[in-house]
């Protein structure tokens, strides 16, 4: 009985001790394994990469040695318990054989950096994709106001109040009996009496006058046609299509907006005509041919698809080109032509064309 108390008790003592192996070797399974992750290491970040530090590096090598240490003392004490427990050797073989060896750690904590360093790769790669794609959607967008298929290439930005920022074009145009003027704004600008197109000739008469997004006047032949204003704006920061048309049989007028009539009437300059060689400028109001800007009628916003014609567009053209990708080109002048008389500081818009 003495005897099998006593086997009794060294198979217990084995049992424990295998046990105890298992959670030493789980402890270092989870350690080796939390080096492995790069989802749990410390790490350090320099320049952009990330690196296990030495403190850690040299934390995780002593516990290792520590616990190999304290395995052995374990693994001694029971080869004296388990002499020709052969099943019990080849368990303590097995579980030896799962142990990493200290001196392969620092070779894993390298291949992890590498890891983490190609993952650093990858996440460049994904940020420059992403700056791409933002650059693509700009352009999307761009299509889907309708303004990329409704101008020849280009925008203008007026970003301010001021007499510095206009485009003008002095080479004059002949005497004009009838008139249309068409163009793309937009201006969130409620303050300004803002002018989007003049058109004056020598001694500083003012033939053909746009001004006023709040509440548009017009002027022909240096008269304008309402003691007060139109109810017709255009400031409310969205783009509008704003065409007028005059003709001097009839002196019939029409201010459109985004292809319909805002505004009209009749016997407005019936008989005279807009008169040839002067300067045509567009974002200023002009008191002299070419010149005596005043910053109130500044245009403060974007602009472009000016276009000019020496006839009278009909309405449902108008609609169409208000609606559709074709503006049209001016006889008198037309859009493509204004880029090259910028003044100022303003900036060119451009899109693909």
């Amino acid at each position: 009985m003495t005897q099998s108390y006593q086997q009794t008790s060294v198979l217990s003592v084995a049992m424990f001790a295998a046990k105890s192996i298992r959670f030493y070797l789980l402890l270092i399974f989870v350690a080796v394994s939390d080096i492995s992750s790069s989802t749990r290491v410390n790490k350090t970040v320099s320049d952009g990469k990330v690196f296990i530090t030495g403190d850690q590096n040299e934390i995780v090598l002593s516990s290792a040695r520590e616990t190999k240490l304290e395995l052995a003392e374990i693994k001694n004490k029971l080869k004296l318990l388990s002499e020709g427990n052969d099943v019990l050797t080849r368990n303590l073989k097995a579980l030896d054989q799962r142990i990493l060896p200290s001196d392969e750690i620092p070779g894993k904590i390298d291949a992890l950096n590498k890891t983490i360093d190609g993952i650093g790769m990858n996440l460049e790669l994904v940020k420059k994709s992403k700056v791409d794609l933002f650059k693509l959607i700009h352009a999307m967008k761009l299509r889907l106001t309708g303004l990329e298929k409704h101008v020849a290439g280009y925008a203008l930005q007026f970003p301010r109040k001021g007499t510095s920022d206009y485009v003008i074009i002095t080479r004059g145009m002949p005497n004009l009996s009838a008139v249309t003027v068409c163009l793309w704004m937009k201006t969130a600008d409620t303050r300004n009496e803002g002018t989007p197109l003049s058109y004056v000739v020598s001694g500083g008469r003012e033939e053909l006058l746009l001004y006023n997004y709040r509440n548009f006047r017009v002027f022909i032949n240096n008269h304008h046609r309402f003691n007060g204003y139109t109810s017709v704006s255009a400031n409310d920061g969205k783009w509008h299509h704003i065409c007028l048309t005059w003709e001097n049989t009839a002196g019939s007028w029409k201010l459109f907006r985004d292809g319909s009539v805002a505004a009209s009437g009749k016997s407005f300059q019936t008989g005279n005509v807009i008169r040839a060689n002067g300067s045509l400028v567009l974002g200023q109001e002009q008191d002299s041919k070419g010149g005596k800007f005043e910053a109130i009628h500044s245009f403060i916003g974007e602009m472009t698809g000016v276009n000019i014609w020496d006839h009278v567009i009909k309405d449902r053209e108008i609609a169409r080109m208000s609606k559709s990708c074709l503006t049209g080109v001016g006889n008198v002048f037309q859009w493509r032509e204004f880029k090259a008389h910028i003044k100022g500081s303003k900036t060119e818009n451009f899109f693909a064309t």
